[in-house]
């Protein structure tokens, strides 16, 4: 037998497997079988009460805040570490975690009442005070059978009428808040999650606060209070 006729015998099965396949291939396409569609979650809580008491006459804006390179998508992760991660399959954030994170910020800071005036990025308005910062863990932490949601950030506030770096920075702080799943799915993950971002929220209004009370008071031309 010629190695060109061996050749032809050998590749008839693979050519038979292949259109095999594509008919298979073909025919799932042009089934009845419903297209599979993407469900999108955002974060939902109460915004905070008013604190009257708390009122200061001062402009706040919230920067746009960054996302960390691995977290930087809608991407829904989660994992028992951060070395390896892995996403839920047909569900994803409405936004990413930087811009969600920011805008339920700037939202809850102006709930609170405690400024004049809260702003956003978007607004185009540049309050005394600014806050700025990075979201740099955003996923569902496994441990065992059970799961938590994880959220971390870096925040920054700056009294912009300061020249010189030292004095703009009032505080630079990483905030941390987690709260458990009730099962490991992509639902339980945006309940709990939106739990953790309630406790975080609540703890930087209160630093912001005390910061930017501190400062006010300050008589002017003073060394600006450390925080």
């Amino acid at each position: 037998m010629r190695p060109t006729t061996s050749l032809r015998l050998a590749c008839f099965p693979v050519l038979c497997l292949l259109g095999g396949l594509w008919a298979l291939g073909a025919a799932g396409c042009g089934g009845s079988s419903p297209a599979v569609q993407s469900l999108y979650y955002s974060l939902q809580y109460q915004a905070p009460q008013p604190r009257p008491a708390a009122k200061l006459d001062t402009v706040l804006t919230v920067a746009r805040l960054a996302t960390a390179p691995g977290f930087n998508a809608t991407d829904m992760y989660y994992g028992n570490d951060q070395v390896e991660l892995a996403s839920y399959n047909y569900n994803r954030w409405l936004v990413t975690p930087g811009d969600m994170v920011g805008d339920f910020l700037a939202r809850d800071l102006a709930a609170s009442g405690c400024f004049t005036a809260v702003f956003s990025y978007r607004d185009g308005v540049d309050g005394r005070f600014k806050l700025q910062g990075s979201v740099r863990r955003f996923q569902e932490l496994d441990q065992g059978d059970k799961a938590r949601a994880l959220l971390e950030l870096s925040l920054t506030l700056l009294d912009t009428s300061q020249a010189s770096v030292p004095r703009r920075v009032m505080f630079q702080r990483r905030y941390r808040g987690s709260a458990p799943m009730a099962k490991k799915d992509a639902h339980s993950l945006a309940t709990a999650m939106s739990r953790a971002l309630a406790q975080v929220s609540a703890r930087v209004t209160g630093d912001i606060v005390r910061a930017v009370a501190r400062r006010l008071a300050a008589p002017a031309g003073a060394k600006p209070p450390r925080p």
